[in-house]
């Protein structure tokens, strides 16, 4: 049998609060209050988000801070049904949004939420898929914080740099900066599109690929562009100059440059180093030690190059001790009692296999008869899942 170890998922909720809900909590606040008291000693809205949301008992606790003045579930009710009904978040998205923004349960609808919700529309194009609205409201959670006419200049102006050729532009750049609404359009935002188009970068480019150089304040924005330019000697021409920008707008410029020099110990051209900033800077993020041990078993143990790492560049994003090193070691297993063939392609095997692919080529073959004992060690690491 498959035991499919799946996430975790909030439990539908029901249109309306179910009745055995509802005769739970009374209208009356000291009524929730010695009901409460009487039955548990958790707060009413710790209560409220474990039945609702999904929350623990923990995260619930920590939530329900902001929220004690609230003792009957009218609002928080109001708010759930508008969120999930004109904004159409699914309950995974709602358990996110509230996770994000707890407060946004305390909020009144007509006055507060509409108007917010509203805003975000003009993010998108008309008519915009309902499932596009729950993403981007989800993604800007942190933004339903702040009132309609202070989001209103920022919404703006985002959307006047937002690419026409992609109609989820607003969705990925608040995906990936989801403050970016937050932030002051006079003080910060508009100051640093002034910035990036006198260094030669379209804004639109930015927003779609690097949203958090605009949240940046305006007096330290000028930092990575000298490290780039002066330290590691990319010219503003070079098709990697935005990614680098960003990657040293998120590091020490100590760290940065360290880091560059250790990939150079493992065998990396200067043009290497600018594909692997351009293909991989997710990589250049990690821990200077995570990165060593990375490239010591992709290097040293596997004997990849350079080139065949930038080639198949999405190894340096997957888990060693989860993923890389467990299916090398089986596969080397298999190899070596000659159950495999040795001309196994192992970027295929590390990188594009899926979980179930790999372990109906690799793992289900051979957990009953001599690979076995290879078989049950990966097992322990990767999962215990099995097919049906």
């Amino acid at each position: 049998m498959l035991f499919i170890k799946r996430r975790w998922r909030p439990p539908l909720l029901p249109p309306f609060p179910p009745p055995s809900i509802l005769s739970s909590y009374s209208s009356s606040p000291a009524a929730a209050e010695t009901t409460t008291s009487s039955s548990s000693p958790l707060p009413f809205m710790a209560e409220y988000l474990m039945d609702r949301l999904g929350y623990s008992k923990e995260k619930a606790l920590v939530a329900s801070k902001s929220l004690l003045h609230i003792t009957t579930p009218d609002k928080p009710d109001a708010v759930l049904a508008f969120l999930r009904r004109h904004a159409g978040l699914s309950p995974r998205q709602l358990h996110a949004f509230v996770r994000r923004r707890p407060t946004v349960l305390a909020t009144n609808v007509p006055s507060n939420l509409l108007p917010k919700l509203k805003l975000l529309e003009r993010l998108l194009p008309s008519p915009a898929p309902p499932k596009d609205l729950a993403y981007l409201a989800t993604a800007s959670a942190s933004a339903f914080g702040y009132s309609a006419a202070r989001l209103a200049p920022a919404v703006d102006l985002l959307r006047s740099l937002l690419p026409p050729s992609d109609p989820r532009a607003a969705i990925a750049a608040l995906r990936r900066c989801s403050w970016l609404l937050t932030i002051d359009p006079d003080k910060v935002l508009s100051r640093n599109v002034d910035l990036l188009r006198r260094r030669g970068l379209d804004p639109s480019a930015v927003v779609e690929k690097a949203p958090n150089l605009l949240v940046l304040k305006p007096e330290i924005l000028d930092a990575p562009f000298a490290t780039v330019e002066q330290d590691l000697g990319i010219a503003s021409s070079s098709d990697c100059y935005l990614a680098a920008v960003n990657l040293a707008a998120s590091l020490p410029k100590e760290d940065l440059l360290k880091k560059m020099e250790m990939v150079a110990n493992y065998g990396f051209s200067d043009k290497d180093q600018l594909t692997l900033i351009k293909r991989s800077p997710m990589f250049l993020r990690l821990k200077e030690e995570h990165m060593r041990r990375k490239l010591d078993f992709l290097v040293h143990t596997v004997g990849c190059t350079p080139a065949q790492l930038l080639g198949s560049s999405w190894l340096f994003m997957f888990n060693l001790e989860s993923r890389l090193r467990p299916r090398y070691e089986l596969l080397r297993g298999l190899q070596a009692k000659g159950l495999v063939a040795e001309a196994v392609n192992i970027f295929k095997a590390l990188v594009r296999m899926s979980e179930e692919e790999f372990r109906e080529e690799y793992v289900y073959k051979f957990d009953d008869g001599d690979g076995s004992d290879l078989v049950r060690p990966y097992l322990s690491i990767s999962g215990k899942r099995r097919r049906w």
